[in-house]
């Protein structure tokens, strides 16, 4: 979270294989967020980065 705060970005992808549970801040770009995921969804990163303009969710078999 701290480096997509730092950085700025319009749009964010995460593709991760695991779960992150250490999510506190809220933060919220201008435009997407993709999430890819393998072997499960964090919901805690999904509730805490999200896209202001759409927030999609992927889960990679």
């Amino acid at each position: 979270m701290a480096n997509v705060q730092a950085t700025k970005p319009d749009n964010v992808i995460v593709m991760t294989d695991r779960d992150i549970t250490d999510c506190r801040e809220y933060v919220q770009v201008p435009g997407v967020v993709w999430y890819l995921f393998k072997d499960g969804k964090s919901d805690n990163i999904v509730e805490h980065l999200t896209g202001k303009t759409a927030t999609e969710v992927f889960e990679l078999e």
